[in-house]
């Protein structure tokens, strides 16, 4: 601050005026810490007064937040007349315990933190189960109740917080990553199936801890589940070579199938078959689709899958087999040999190397021999020998086909000749 001093005359005396002018010292900031609940993974707007515990001469002019120093998650306003900064984060963001910041104001001679602690709290919803049981055959079934749950923290420590009155009910971690995640709900066989639904309830670590903050199971008894039987399936078409091929086959074209209407055969899980064949199913239209993509460059001509209903549906098992329509593709090849002289020439030629067995190459043979006086071909353990005798007249080529029981086409295999000359050493006597 100054002082500014002037002296005036008004005719009556001299008059002194002094105008002290004051730069509003410096603010003083205090640290903020607010705690404030989230449910579930919804928004959060958190207004902090961050002014009312700090000491300004002039208001508190100027808030700001520290460069490089803001929230971590979320962003920041400021509303200069109020002295307030307004921390958002938006819906679904993933759950945090506590974020900082720091601002500043235009006369302080430091920086304060602001610290938001947030109690998260998990929101649980009641799940409606409906399970089928014949007669009084024992009956497991785990209820994935988190599927429909919101959880701000990792929905931890799900327990039974009131026990079924019929059955038990127990947490299990059916994926073993070492948490709970379903609970398993078991009637014991002969005991009778209840006439009226069964409920309990079932909360987390951070549920908030009331009754009110728990959620409801109420299972639903049916007496009638799907029935499955075993099927076939036949690709369409014929697969030639490693050409992808599929098969449709509808799960109600299977004799012995009951898709009943409160079950529908919806709740169906499957193998898929270690030929590296997939199968979807389409629960709307009940069909299972099989595809043997280009990708599989093996023999298959037969494969199976086997599909189950949930344990809720029945828990029944079946087998469909599958048939595959295979070809063989065989492909031209041409081999290069070199013979020496007149002297015999056998050669092993591996033509299926270049070949597509998708039929596995069954009944392989030769289908028609060199020309007169060009050699033999024969099958010797999955390969062609081709043998020129001894003292044959030279040529410089050959061809000779090939095929399998069920091919699209023979091949053909050209067999070029490079023929060298034998030279031999010579001795003569020489009498004088």
């Amino acid at each position: 601050s100054f002082t500014y001093t002037t002296t005036r005359d008004d005719g009556n005396g001299t008059v002194n005026i002094s105008i002290t002018f004051n730069d509003g010292g410096t603010d003083t900031l205090v640290n903020d810490t607010v705690t404030e609940p989230r449910v579930g993974l919804a928004a959060m707007n958190v207004v902090v007064d961050v002014v009312d515990n700090d000491t300004c001469d002039d208001g508190c002019r100027n808030i700001d937040i520290v460069s490089g120093q803001g929230p971590s998650v979320g962003s920041t306003s400021i509303d200069q007349n109020a002295g307030t900064i307004t921390w958002t984060l938006g819906a679904n963001a993933a759950a945090i315990d506590q974020v900082t910041f720091q601002y500043e104001t235009g006369d302080n001679n430091g920086a304060a933190t602001v610290t938001i602690n947030i109690n998260n709290t998990n929101t649980l919803v009641d799940d409606p189960e409906t399970v089928y049981r014949s007669g009084t055959a024992a009956l497991t079934v785990d209820f994935d109740v988190l599927d429909n749950d919101t959880c701000s923290a990792d929905c931890t420590g799900l327990s039974v917080t009131s026990d079924p009155s019929t059955g038990t009910a127990t947490p299990v971690d059916t994926d073993s990553d070492g948490t709970n995640d379903a609970i398993r709900y078991t009637l014991s066989a002969s005991t009778a199936t209840p006439g009226s639904n069964v409920t309990f309830t079932y909360g987390t670590d951070n549920d908030g801890g009331t009754d009110a903050d728990h959620a409801t199971v109420t299972i639903t008894f049916n007496t009638v589940a799907d029935k499955l039987a075993n099927g076939s399936l036949t690709t369409t078409g014929t697969r030639t070579g490693w050409a992808a091929v599929s098969g449709t086959l509808v799960i109600t074209s299977i004799s012995g199938v009951t898709c009943h209407a409160t079950a529908d055969c919806a709740g169906l899980t499957f193998t898929q078959p270690t030929s590296g064949a997939t199968v979807a199913y389409n629960a709307t239209n009940k069909t299972f689709t099989y595809t043997l993509p280009a990708s599989v460059q093996s023999a298959v001509t037969s494969d199976s899958f086997t599909f189950t209903t949930t344990a809720s549906h029945g828990g029944e098992s079946a087998t469909v087999n599958v048939t595959v329509d295979a070809a063989d593709k065989l492909n031209a090849e041409t081999e290069a040999v070199t013979r020496d002289g007149l002297k015999e020439l056998s050669v092993l030629i591996d033509v299926l190397s270049n070949d597509e067995c998708a039929n596995g190459c069954a009944g392989f043979a030769v289908v028609t021999g060199p020309g007169s006086g060009q050699g033999s071909a024969v099958v010797e353990n999955g390969q062609i020998r081709y043998t020129i005798p001894a003292g044959t007249a030279a040529f410089n080529s050959t061809t000779v086909t090939y095929g399998t029981t069920k091919d699209g086409n023979d091949a053909t295999l050209t067999i070029n000749i490079t023929n060298t000359d034998s030279l031999t050493d010579d001795s003569v006597t020489i009498y004088r």
